[in-house]
């Protein structure tokens, strides 16, 4: 049986060690740490790789819920409890969006504790269940060009790279006319079974092959780990098929799942996800869109009135540019509308109309798990009207992360301008912005 690595945090020791020696004495597999502060438990999140945290709410220093919120982008696949005696709505709703698994009452009950523990290690991965992955614009094309040796190699129509939500990576070659996105849904329950049972079963993380035959296409997958999987397309209105044709599909994807791999960032561990954090991911990219940051705006600023007027063909470009960019790294869809930035713009004013739509990007890809997003610019006369929208699980406004945005508002209200931030669970955020436009 597996080994479940499970980490208590409780500021109280005692209540940390009984819970410690209780989980250990239900499941010999279960091997539980017990640390006293928040702190101490990022730096062991941080180290080593856990499949569960039971934290209690009110600690000194960080509380329970600031340590979720950190602990939900150092390590998104660990399964989280929270356990408090203070609980109340906004309680409920935070852990909720940091989506925390189960929220336990103080005073707790053992038998409470060790079914809510079982239940959240039976979950699937948190990247199994929709977590967004994103890689690096220098891993993207490292393997789009291993896709496409590959594609030649084997002679197929098309080749693509996704994880087993269905949520596709990288693809190269012509795709069969059929429904993709349901098609790789479909064939990620699969491989996510595979891998499954392997576990069940104590084998070593071996390697899968599952053939389909057409007509109308014949499908060849492999998997790529624990949550990536490759999936080969064979056309057969277009070409006979192979018996041998297997064969030279297992020879040279084996030769590749390695490198593929490590390009991934998984390497031997199955620990980390891609390329976590967009804005480090891309920031290279992104930066070369952007001219130098405005100098920070204080309340008291305002623009001068021979304000030099902003270039809206360069201002819509940049826009337009910078998600193509996000479209295409994450193959998250975007609708816009950007005929509002024909309008008069200074460079200050412009700038933060930029700034608005890649830090929306960003927490889009951080927390928001979307599948696509709507970027839109309005004007009249007098006021320009922004607003960009995504479709995903929604996260909190609120949270230390997001001051981007926060210093973004006062940038904005600085100018006479201002910016709402709306988040709903499962209807995704909505940011609004307003800016008066120079006469």
């Amino acid at each position: 049986m597996s080994t479940k690595r499970i980490l208590v945090v409780d500021d109280e020791p005692k209540v940390a060690f009984f819970f410690q020696k209780n989980l250990e004495m239900v499941d010999k597999s279960y091997q539980v740490k017990a640390v006293n502060s928040g702190s101490e438990a990022l730096v062991e999140i941080q180290a080593d790789s856990y499949d569960l945290m039971i934290t209690d709410l009110r600690m000194p220093g960080m509380n329970g819920l600031e340590l979720l919120r950190q602990v939900r982008q150092i390590s998104p696949h660990t399964q989280t409890i929270l356990v408090t005696a203070f609980g109340g709505h906004n309680v409920w709703r935070e852990a909720d969006q940091l989506q925390v698994f189960r929220s336990l009452s103080k005073p707790l009950k053992i038998p409470e504790l060790v079914t809510s523990v079982r239940e959240a290690l039976a979950q699937p991965d948190r990247l199994s269940n929709g977590a967004v992955v994103v890689l690096s614009g220098e891993n993207f094309e490292a393997i789009a060009r291993r896709l496409e040796m590959l594609r030649v190699d084997v002679g197929a129509h098309a080749v693509v790279l996704a994880d087993t939500t269905g949520h596709v990576l990288v693809e190269n070659g012509m795709l069969p006319r059929l429904d993709i996105s349901s098609t790789l849904a479909l064939l990620g329950g699969t491989m996510a079974a595979s891998s499954a049972l392997t576990e069940q079963l104590d084998y070593p993380q071996t390697v899968h092959l599952t053939y389909f035959e057409g007509p109308p296409y014949d499908l060849y997958i492999v998997s790529l780990g624990k949550h990536f999987f490759l999936t080969i397309f064979y056309d057969r209105r277009q070409s006979a098929s192979n018996p041998s044709r297997i064969g030279i599909v297992w020879l040279y994807t084996r030769r590749i799942l390695d490198e593929l791999l490590e390009l991934l960032g998984k390497g031997s561990t199955e620990r980390a996800t891609v390329a976590r954090d967009f804005a480090d991911s891309l920031r290279g990219e992104l930066d070369s869109l952007f001219a130098a940051p405005p100098a920070p705006v204080t309340p008291k600023a305002a623009p001068p009135a021979t304000a030099v007027p902003h270039s809206t063909a360069d201002l819509r470009g940049k826009v337009e540019s910078l998600l193509h960019i996000f479209q295409v790294q994450t193959k998250i869809a975007v609708h816009q509308e950007l005929d509002g930035l024909a309008v008069p713009l200074n460079q200050m004013e412009g700038a933060l109309i930029l700034k608005m739509v890649r830090e929306g990007l960003k927490n889009v890809l951080r927390y928001a798990r979307a599948r696509s997003v709507t970027v839109t610019f309005q004007a009249d006369e007098q006021v320009l009207y922004g607003r960009m929208q995504d479709d995903g699980v929604g996260f909190n406004p609120a949270a230390t992360s997001l001051k981007s945005l926060a210093n973004l508002q006062s940038e904005l209200a600085a100018l006479g301008g201002d910016l709402k931030i709306t988040s709903r669970q499962n209807e995704g955020v909505q940011l609004l912005v307003t800016l008066p436009l120079v006469n």
